[in-house]
């Protein structure tokens, strides 16, 4: 492992940790970032899906869950101040976020600090190739982080369209796992299974649980 990406919530924090600590690897580099942070659910923000699904219907929370581009009611002003420490001075913190406006808060981490320490070990291990003369394994990275931001970079690695996002399934604790080839373009795999077509879980497949459903617009 090359170095290690994590947002600002302590479980994603805590399971950085975690990893490094497993494999032994404590001196890995460890960066933190609010854009890797859960996208924002507004309004809905630290309720339970029952007593949302009571006061909304569960036909709408679950279009809030799953939709790409619906997104919560915001959050009030006061409420979200409370929210706020001092991991976000200076942060645009939104009130509320879609899929598609986690996704654009996401996309200048991955296409500028993620993709530029991958284009820097792949520059190196061409260098060393080419003086030693043999094939030299790149490292990995790793991103530690929540259901919904990974189901956004997910999208965009694999270029889903909307009708397949809400097909993206993030199991607890299981690795998804991409090759990129030296584009940093997502090469596709035998072991994926739609809607992705590149990445993989790294756990026996009957243990995985089964994709999720969609819910049709309307009542609720």
């Amino acid at each position: 492992v090359e170095r290690v990406f994590c947002s600002l919530h302590e479980r994603a924090i805590k399971t950085a940790w975690l990893l490094l600590d497993e494999m032994e690897m404590q001196w890995v580099p460890l960066s933190y970032t609010w854009r890797l942070n859960e996208r924002h659910y507004g309004a809905l923000t630290g309720r339970n899906k029952r007593s949302c699904s009571e006061e909304f219907g569960l036909a709408q929370v679950q279009r809030w869950r799953r939709s790409v581009s619906e997104a919560p009611p915001p959050l009030e002003a006061e409420a979200a101040a409370a929210l706020l420490d001092g991991r976000y001075e200076g942060v645009p913190a939104p009130a509320s976020e879609s899929l598609l406006q986690c996704a654009d808060r996401l996309r200048p981490f991955v296409r500028g600090e993620l993709a530029e320490a991958m284009r820097r070990a792949v520059d190196e291990c061409g260098v060393v190739a080419a003086e030693e003369g043999r094939a030299v394994e790149v490292p990995s990275f790793v991103i530690s982080s929540s259901e919904n931001v990974l189901r956004a970079l997910v999208r965009d690695l694999e270029g889903l369209a909307d009708e397949e996002t809400p097909l993206i399934d993030v199991p607890h604790a299981i690795p998804l796992v991409y090759s990129l080839d030296a584009d940093l373009q997502p090469i596709p795999s035998g072991l994926a299974k739609a809607p992705l077509r590149a990445g993989w879980y790294m756990a026996d497949p009957d243990r995985l649980p089964p994709p999720p459903k969609t819910h049709p617009p309307g009542g609720g």
